[in-house]
């Protein structure tokens, strides 16, 4: 009864999390989101322990609230956590190699290309392990965009060859056009937005790519 009632409490915490990043997404309210992103990590660690995929989902979308509204620093310290934690829940994973582009993605964000460099290849090396397709576009498109901030032209064009070589051209011969289009403009978008604005970018990329895995 007790082990039951434990997991009741953590699906109540994992569905306040939904509305928290529901709130962040549709809403456009950080302080809400973050406000409740707080109580399902305090509640967490207390109930499931510091390792716990509870804790750490919370911990990883208070990262995302922080970058969101430009506190960049404080995010990294999230997704650092994260990743000091997740290794002890579920080993390498594509999980792993998200929370190394996450990294990168607040030194970006501070125009800290080396630094997001060095994320991204530490993701990159991951995604290689790993062999997952959306993956490697994920890591591509990242290493694409800082390497054109940086003007290195020559390292960043053979990236949309690899981008386009993870891509099942069979699967999507197969797939409404609306959706091939909607993936095209998401690679544009990708590409042609200001690294600036990384995080709203990473929110959209997230989702876009839950898309584009559905329907690839």
């Amino acid at each position: 009864m007790g082990e039951r009632f434990c997991e009741s409490d953590n699906l109540t915490l994992e569905a306040t999390m939904s509305v928290a990043t529901s709130i962040l997404v549709f809403q456009r309210q950080p302080g809400k989101a973050k406000e409740l992103a707080e109580e399902v990590k305090r509640r967490s660690e207390e109930w499931n322990g510091p390792d716990h995929r509870v804790t750490l989902g919370a911990l990883t979308s208070l990262g995302m609230i922080w970058g969101r509204t430009g506190y960049y620093s404080e995010a990294r310290r999230c997704f650092q956590t994260v990743k000091e934690h997740a290794k002890n829940l579920f080993g390498e994973t594509a999980g792993d190699a998200l929370n190394e582009l996450a990294i990168g993605d607040t030194y970006a964000a501070e125009q800290n290309y080396v630094e997001a460099e060095k994320q991204y290849l530490l993701a990159k090396k991951k995604s290689d392990e790993l062999s997952e397709p959306i993956m490697e576009r994920a890591v591509c498109i990242s290493l694409f965009r800082v390497y054109v901030a940086q003007r290195r032209l020559e390292e960043a064009w053979p990236l949309t060859v690899q981008v386009i070589k993870t891509i099942p051209l069979a699967g999507v011969l197969r797939v409404n056009k609306v959706w091939v289009t909607l993936g095209v403009l998401v690679l544009l978008n990708m590409a042609l937005s200001s690294i600036s604005t990384g995080f709203d970018i990473v929110i959209g990329v997230s989702v876009a790519t839950v898309l584009l895995a559905r329907w690839l």
